[in-house]
């Protein structure tokens, strides 16, 4: 793949293309293990391969408020 190629692909996927999608039942549980329970972002973001921005974006988005 030509840097142009990489450039295109946009950042919101690697450099292989191997962007994580979570499925909307995925997106429910990370919303409820951050608004319901006291696990750490951190711990919910591993078990899901996913930055910890990713959670609280995914909470937000499902109405959870940030804690």
């Amino acid at each position: 793949m030509t840097e142009t190629e990489t450039e295109a692909r946009g950042s919101s996927e690697g450099a292989t293309g191997s962007r994580r999608k979570l499925t909307e039942d995925q997106e429910r549980e990370v919303t409820r293990l951050y608004a319901e329970t006291e696990t750490p972002v951190s711990e919910i973001s591993k078990r899901y391969g996913i930055g910890e921005s990713s959670v609280y974006r995914v909470a937000q988005r499902h109405g959870a408020s940030l804690r």
